[in-house]
């Protein structure tokens, strides 16, 4: 993630008026930038591309339980837009 994120979604909203969405796998989520996902009331999706047993096998642990975190603090907040996933077969 942009280290300066919030800076352009401050820059966006404020200058030019602009709503701003932002789709996330949750994997760098945390309380710090649910913080100010909420303080500029920033509208999020989450995308889930694997299961728990892909997520495992894939060697990335914990994206999928991070997705899961993701998207219930995002609802509690009313932040949490829609998640993203992709169909295959």
């Amino acid at each position: 993630m942009r280290q300066d994120i919030f800076d352009v979604i401050a820059h966006a909203k404020n200058d030019y008026g602009m709503e701003v969405s932002l789709i996330t796998s949750g994997f760098a989520f945390d309380e710090k930038r649910l913080a100010n996902l909420e303080k500029y009331n920033v509208h999020t999706a989450v995308s889930i591309d694997e299961t728990v047993n892909l997520t495992i096998s894939s060697g990335v642990h914990g994206s999928y339980d991070k997705a899961i975190f993701a998207m219930k603090k995002l609802s509690e907040k009313g932040l949490l837009d829609c998640i993203v996933t992709t169909m295959t077969k």
